[in-house]
């Protein structure tokens, strides 16, 4: 013969609870004993019995703090947010103990692991950040017209005979200790689950981090690096001045003088496409072919600065160097700079085809250049 069990799905009423409670303590009645006075399971008594006691229990000792005492205090935890806050803002490439050196909190308070708890409680995790900027709507169709224009217009051949050189700025961040900026990962930073389209990997435009060394770099079809000149601001007086002091030998030593149009490429910058910068261009007789904004893929040049970077970061893990003074920095740049093949320069520029094409096939889409 089966046996049949009962279960109980009613809920649970006060006056159940109590009596419960009451036969347990007083008159130590057993749990089935208790399950079957009361109409409930021996789950169910055993429930509220133990829970009525931890309820009592924990009442009595309501100030009490119960578990480890905390390593850190609520004031290291706000030095914690304001000093990441801060570095975000500066450069978003950093390490927690870069974050524990700025708030001034003694490293050896607590371990790596105290630290990373506390900044993830903040609600901040190292997560895959983007390194360029968002395209909209308007971008990409502004590059599907550009590729399909200069492909359906010029000659293959366009970028490398007619188009004379390529310029364009660049920066590099000093670093006293370089090799501590070149062991850091760089396509990873400390941002917050919704803030995926607002940080980049270059973290804000002015970005401080230390001095920076500025310049403007020309490179030429067949002719490789022709100018890597220094500069501390750009202006819309300094570029205009730079043009009219640079652009008669950049063309000559670039030797495509033999056409009628004298071409070059450069980016968007306001300075250098401001009002003054231009009517010096056509009072001069130079053609500036314009590339789409938020397009570092159509300029051949910011290839060669990402291989300089390269080899900048590779020489400076070659040889540890733990320690660099500005010259040695400004020199290790311009020596760079210079050193790049005429070769791998020629064949980026190569490319510029095969970009565009690409451009039009992906509907404005960024390439892999």
């Amino acid at each position: 013969m089966k046996t049949i069990s009962m279960v109980f799905k009613a809920p649970l009423s006060p006056q159940q609870c109590a009596f419960a409670v009451y036969l347990r303590q007083e008159k130590k009645y057993s749990f089935r004993q208790i399950a079957s006075r009361t109409k409930m399971s021996k789950t169910s008594v055993w429930r509220v019995v133990h829970g009525q006691r931890t309820k009592i229990r924990k009442s009595k000792h309501d100030n009490i703090k119960r578990g480890r005492r905390k390593i850190l205090t609520s004031r290291d935890r706000r030095k914690l947010h304001r000093s990441l806050i801060m570095l975000r803002q500066e450069n978003p490439n950093f390490t927690i103990m870069d974050v524990v050196k700025r708030s001034g909190i003694p490293q050896h308070k607590a371990n790596y692991r105290t630290f990373h708890r506390e900044i993830r409680n903040l609600g901040y995790a190292y997560r895959p950040s983007r390194k360029k900027g968002i395209l909209t709507d308007k971008d990409l169709k502004l590059r599907r017209e550009f590729a399909r224009s200069r492909l359906n217009d010029c000659s293959t051949d366009y970028w490398t005979k007619d188009v004379a050189f390529y310029l364009d700025g660049v920066s590099f961040v000093y670093k006293g200790n370089p090799m501590s900026d070149a062991i850091k990962p760089k396509n990873k930073i400390w941002r917050k689950r919704n803030e995926g389209l607002v940080m980049t990997t270059k973290g804000s435009k002015d970005l401080a981090g230390g001095k920076r060394l500025h310049f403007i770099v020309v490179i030429s079809y067949g002719r490789g690096v022709i100018l890597a000149e220094p500069y501390e601001k750009m202006t819309a007086d300094f570029f205009t001045e730079f043009i009219r002091r640079n652009f008669p030998n950049l063309f000559e030593v670039a030797e495509k003088g033999e056409s009628d149009s004298k071409i070059f490429v450069m980016d968007n910058d306001p300075s250098q496409t401001s009002r003054k910068a231009m009517a010096t261009l056509v009072d001069m007789g130079y053609t500036l072919q314009r590339i789409p904004p938020r397009s570092p893929d159509l300029n051949p040049i910011e290839n060669v600065f990402h291989l300089v970077r390269k080899r900048i970061e590779a020489q400076v893990k070659e040889n540890n160097i733990t320690h660099q003074t500005w010259e040695e920095f400004k020199q290790a740049v311009q020596y760079n700079i210079w050193s790049t093949s005429k070769d791998v320069i020629d064949k980026t520029i190569t490319t510029m085809t095969k970009r565009l094409q690409e451009i039009v096939q992906t509907n404005g889409k960024r390439t892999k250049y």
